[in-house]
């Protein structure tokens, strides 16, 4: 199993070792990042994003047919700390950097990223 410190390690030398690849390498790296997670979107996706839109729904409901009071605050809040609590523990700032990082730096990789996503989403 791997440490997190040897994952922190290669998380931050990802944009450095995409940079220096040739054009076409990154392309097709890109391509296939790009296939597999639009194909994990399309497939895995569904289910939590057709739960969440019927929960939505029956909450919008229930409350306008008077069944129960929404506290938007209270709501509000949990949220918030929901979205403090998996920053903190998935480290989701160091992550959007590095993502930046490699858009930045590596324009084949990013193209054949969202170009690959693109197919995975429509296969």
């Amino acid at each position: 199993m791997c440490s997190n410190a040897s994952g922190k390690g290669l998380l931050s030398k990802l944009p450095q070792l995409i940079g220096k690849s040739p054009g076409l390498t990154q392309i097709a790296i890109g391509s296939i990042t790009g296939l597999s997670t639009g194909y994990a979107v399309t497939k895995f996706g569904k289910i939590p994003v057709a739960v969440a839109g019927t929960a939505i729904l029956i909450a919008q409901i229930a409350h306008s047919q008077g069944c129960g009071n929404m506290d938007w605050k209270k709501i509000k809040s949990k949220a918030q700390e929901t979205t403090k609590t998996i920053d903190s523990k998935y480290n989701t700032s160091q992550f959007g950097s590095t993502v930046k990082q490699v858009t930045q730096t590596s324009p084949y990789f990013t193209a054949g990223f969202v170009g690959g996503f693109l197919i995975g989403v429509g296969i």
